[in-house]
């Protein structure tokens, strides 16, 4: 919303003194515009659920229907924790994540530091 804010009112005149209709306004003009804070909610709306423990590990009774971080909780031998296949696991689950960090990351980064300049 802030990101919305601060854009300059003068881009949204200027496309309405050339003819543009408010579709074409919204989607030509804005949306560009707001690739970064789009990019930085959409990996921070992911991150959200795929890091989610509560919800999966009080609903779900199956272990099909478990998200990897419950299943890593409850990956359990039957003589104590096997720490190397723990492990192995957890970097299963987090190449996912750094793979999408490192496909938006110019995009992640502009979107961070852009409400960060002072004006």
């Amino acid at each position: 919303m802030q990101y919305l804010k601060k854009m300059p009112i003068d881009l949204e005149e200027a496309a309405q003194l050339d003819g543009a209709n408010s579709f074409q306004i919204v989607f030509k003009i804005i949306m560009p515009l707001c690739k970064p804070a789009l990019a930085v909610v959409a990996i921070n709306t992911f991150l959200g659920s795929w890091n989610t423990f509560l919800y999966p590990f009080l609903l779900t009774n199956t272990t099909e229907m478990r998200t990897l971080p419950v299943g890593l909780a409850l990956y359990k031998g039957l003589h104590g924790v096997d720490w190397v296949h723990l492990m192995a696991g957890a970097c299963l689950t987090a190449a996912p994540v750094v793979v999408l960090f490192l496909v938006f990351q110019r995009m992640i980064i502009s979107g961070l530091t852009q409400g960060a300049l002072k004006e």
